[in-house]
């Protein structure tokens, strides 16, 4: 690619920055490489098609009237509410019970420039993997944020927590983060010169006790604002996983081939451990929500400094000692140390609990909620500015 057309890519892409979704499901085999048929989101459109245009694929949660999510908040965009509405050429993925899945995206500048717009956390914000085998069209976001790491299948289950950023991701651009990837990650098209985008991955490690049949998957990636300006973003891709045995997943027939499809045939090297995620340390949004609670305040560290005791009443003060050898000091008393008043500093470190995601923990209280239009329920990125 030549620099001038370089530049005007980046020129354009840092103008008009993208949003993100699930654009294709795969399997990853023991040794990493992705294998089977690739699968795709419910009520998925290519961007080939005509017309295509990020409204088809994007569900922003919340509107753009409101600051916060609320109980109104639907989970799926209404093409991928009903379960079951992949077309066969763009399936459904098959795996079997304690398959890895890469659930692979586009980062449309959300890594390789991950301060435009400023306010932004780190690590690109977090995606959270949940799964139920008893879909509803209505769901809300706030019930799934509630569900856990040790919920049933049937009420829905948290999966893994992971940042955004796979470590390995990025567009072409001329960040000083892209352009470092693009010599550490190559992605070449096969039989093309030039450079070529790395997708993104989710990933996820479906358990043992997975039941056969469809299982209900949802990709919910938040990105908030932090600090000045605070407000929730929140983007969501609702998916069907066919879980069998291993022969219908070798089966299993390919769809139509997107364009252009990512030229990448590993996971990340890191993906067992990205799947086996819980990332305690930032939390979900808050699930309690749906209830009407509001999530408590960070977890404080507090400092506490101890004096040595008061000398006996009548006492006079003492002087600051000298520093040893320093000129004037006193001698130490022959075969013993110096003596010196000492300071005790000690750390204190105060867990809060955190809503979501199965953390658990003793609540410091409740943070003051907005009023009125800005009412809603309290998400990590306020508590986390």
């Amino acid at each position: 690619m030549k620099l001038s057309a370089f530049l005007a890519l980046a020129a354009s892409f840092s103008s008009a920055l993208a949003h993100s979704w699930v654009e294709q499901l795969n399997v990853i085999d023991d040794n990493g490489t992705f294998v089977g048929a690739p699968g795709y989101p419910r009520g998925y459109v290519p961007r080939t098609k005509p017309g295509f245009g990020d409204a088809l694929m994007v569900h922003l949660l919340p509107a753009a009237s409101r600051s916060k999510i609320d109980g109104t908040d639907t989970l799926c965009m209404p093409s991928q509410q009903q379960p079951g509405t992949n077309t066969p050429d763009f399936p459904s993925l098959r795996a079997t019970a304690g398959s890895y899945i890469a659930l692979k995206y586009l980062e449309n500048g959300h890594v390789s420039m991950p301060q435009n717009p400023p306010g932004k956390p780190e690590g690109s914000g977090k995606v959270h993997i949940y799964v139920t085998t008893s879909p509803s069209p209505d769901t809300k976001l706030v019930d799934v944020l509630k569900w856990t790491s040790t919920g049933s299948f049937a009420t829905g289950r948290l999966l893994t927590t992971q940042d955004f950023d796979d470590g390995r991701c990025y567009q072409l651009a001329p960040s000083a983060k892209s352009v470092q990837r693009q010599k550490d990650f190559p992605d070449p098209i096969p039989g093309q010169t030039g450079p070529h985008e790395q997708w993104c991955e989710t990933d996820v490690q479906l358990p043992a006790d997975t039941p056969s049949g469809s299982l209900a998957m949802y990709w919910v990636w938040e990105w908030p604002t932090i600090g000045a300006g605070a407000k929730d973003e929140t983007y969501t891709t609702c998916m069907d996983v066919v879980v069998g045995d291993a022969n219908a997943v070798k089966a299993a027939t390919p769809g139509k081939e997107i364009t252009p499809q990512d030229p990448q045939t590993k996971a990340v090297p890191s993906f067992k451990q990205r799947a086996a995620g819980t990332d305690a340390a930032a939390p979900p949004a808050a699930s309690g929500a749906a209830s009407g609670a509001a999530p408590p305040a960070a977890a404080p560290t507090t400092m506490v400094t101890k004096p040595a005791p008061a000398p006996p009443a009548g006492t006079p003060p003492a002087a600051p000692p000298a520093a040893p050898n320093a000129p004037g000091a006193p001698a130490p008393p022959a075969g013993g140390a110096a003596r010196a008043t000492v300071t005790v500093t000690q750390m204190v470190t105060v867990t809060a609990g955190c809503y979501g995601g199965g953390r658990t923990g003793t609540p410091l209280g409740p943070v003051p909620r907005p009023t009125g239009a800005d009412a809603g329920p309290r998400r990590y990125s306020e508590f986390r500015a």
